[in-house]
């Protein structure tokens, strides 16, 4: 039996193999405290408020993300916006204000839990206060559709930062995502209290190269019919 997801797979490539490559338009979900960003011109459209973690909802382009600070360490913690991006604060948390105002996924296990109200693919995302070796951040599933068929989605800088700067899209390749399946944002080999989450960009649609629309539609026919090719296979011995 197919998944919702590899059948939802199946219909992209063949829309793509069949009728070419036109995809809907990126849709930008750029976090911030509502005051303009001097690095881009512009105020987020996803305002996170100064508030104790909690869920956060917001719909652009009729794309609803829900988000929500988590952190391992009691009694909590509360979001820590700025025109470019946001962080969380825990309670008690070691540095001075600015390295406390980051997600530290190592010290205070701060993530942040984020979910679609419909099936979505990760195109991009921003990070703000990367500077250190090797550091970066990593996607993990955590409920629903899994994505990474039991891995997950890892980027750590090459160079401390110099190529992340705050308006540098990470290249997330096209993860589809279905409604309602709930990911986990983590920090990885934290630096100066660890990163700003700046913006995620996602589409209806995927972005694929040309080859990887034929690849995808192979892999989600190859996923769905295991039983049939096992059994062709069984016949001609």
């Amino acid at each position: 039996m197919c998944s919702r997801m590899w059948l939802k797979l199946i219909l992209v490539g063949l829309s793509l193999v069949a009728g070419g490559f036109a995809t809907a338009a990126p849709i930008r979900f750029d976090f911030g405290d509502g005051s303009v960003d001097v690095n881009t011109g512009v105020a987020a459209n996803f305002v996170v408020p100064a508030v104790s973690l909690s869920p956060q909802s917001n719909a652009v382009d009729g794309v609803t993300l829900t988000l929500e600070g988590m952190t391992t360490t009691p009694p909590g913690g509360v979001y820590t916006p700025n025109s470019q991006g946001f962080g969380i604060e825990t309670s008690g948390e070691s540095g001075n204000g600015g390295q406390r105002s980051r997600i530290g996924a190592t010290e205070d296990g701060e993530t942040v839990h984020f979910s679609f109200d419909t099936d979505v693919f990760l195109i991009s995302l921003r990070l703000g206060n990367v500077n250190g070796a090797d550091e970066g951040v990593a996607l993990a599933f955590l409920s629903g559709d899994d994505p990474f068929a039991g891995g997950s989605f890892t980027y750590t800088t090459a160079d401390s930062g110099a190529t992340e700067g705050p308006t540098y899209d990470i290249p997330l390749g096209s993860i589809f995502v279905t409604a309602g399946t709930l990911l986990e944002f983590r920090s990885l080999n934290d630096a100066s209290g660890g990163v700003l989450w700046n913006d995620l960009v996602v589409s209806t649609e995927p972005v694929p190269e040309p080859a990887t629309a034929s690849l995808l539609l192979l892999a989600a026919i190859g996923a769905c019919f295991p039983a049939r090719r096992a059994a062709h296979q069984s016949q001609n011995r």
